[in-house]
């Protein structure tokens, strides 16, 4: 039931891979402990359900449930908040894409891709691909992103709403980079991911990772346990089961080179022995051709 003093209302869910609700609680929260940084402003104080995040005992996928859902002009994250967090990290992204865009060049060469980057934020990677010749669209929800994207890459680029209203099999490529988990269905959103690709085209798929040395080392402390905005913790099997069950198959990894030269020697190196332990969770899949 929703608490109406709050805007807050306590959502209990199956889980998304398996469809079952056989569940062991790994973390739970209360009202000390659910609000980050990025969250600080929100009001909970007469909320009474909290968040916990669980696995599913059949399948392994991590979720958070109850998980909370929040009415009209109340959002877990300020508008402000999400502007540092785009210029904070505005240049080892910039680092992250270029390596990314040369990985999709390679992978698709010798043709104009077609691209979109779905929750493509404050446009940056749209931008490293314009520059290096691939023709890129992007999907946002956040309206007052959508009006600035549109001003700057015209409203013919920028889509919102409904992925499904998008065309069918019109893209050899698609981005989501730091959005499935924030997404309260990501098996829907691959399922949409997959009928925008044409057959043979590729889905870049980037998450924080459940099953890295970071989440294993840090547990509950580990800086992507955030409840209200992380709504799925992956690890390759569990997003891989999940983009077999809509039909993609796996064309590997990758991941987004770190500023740091060490760091990037250690992804380089995992990478290459297909050890998925870094931070970040990078899969790629492919729509299958058409017979």
């Amino acid at each position: 039931m929703e608490n109406r003093q709050s805007g807050i209302t306590p959502e209990f869910i199956c889980c998304n891979l398996c469809g079952q609700d056989i569940t062991k609680i790994l973390y739970r929260f209360d009202r000390q402990t659910v609000l980050s940084p990025e969250t600080a402003g929100l009001d909970v104080s007469s909320v009474d359900v909290f968040p916990s995040i669980v696995k599913c005992r059949k399948c392994g996928l991590v979720y958070v449930n109850p998980r909370w859902t929040f009415a009209a002009g109340i959002m877990p994250y300020s508008q402000e908040a999400e502007e540092v967090y785009f210029e904070q990290t505005r240049q080892k992204r910039i680092i992250a894409y270029n390596h990314l865009v040369l990985h999709v060049q390679n992978m698709i060469p010798d043709q104009m891709i077609h691209a979109i980057d779905v929750g493509c934020g404050d446009g940056l990677l749209l931008r490293q691909c314009i520059q290096a010749g691939i023709d890129c669209d992007g999907f946002e929800v956040s309206e007052s992103l959508v009006s600035e994207l549109q001003r700057e890459f015209g409203r013919q680029k920028i889509f919102t709403g409904e992925l499904d209203l998008l065309s069918e099999q019109s893209y050899d490529c698609v981005f989501l980079i730091n959005v499935i988990e924030h997404l309260s269905d990501p098996k829907f959103a691959i399922q949409q991911i997959f009928h925008l690709l044409k057959p043979g085209g590729l889905v870049f798929i980037h998450a924080p990772n459940m099953g890295g040395l970071p989440a294993m080392l840090r547990g509950a402390d580990w800086h992507q346990i955030e409840p209200l905005g992380h709504l799925y913790y992956f690890i390759w099997k569990t997003l891989g089961r999940m983009m077999a069950a809509v039909g993609f198959i796996s064309e590997g990894g990758f991941y987004l080179k770190s500023a740091s030269a060490l760091k990037s020697t250690v992804q380089f190196v995992l990478d290459r022995l297909h050890l998925h332990l870094d931070n970040g969770l990078g899969m790629i899949a492919r729509r299958p051709t058409e017979r």
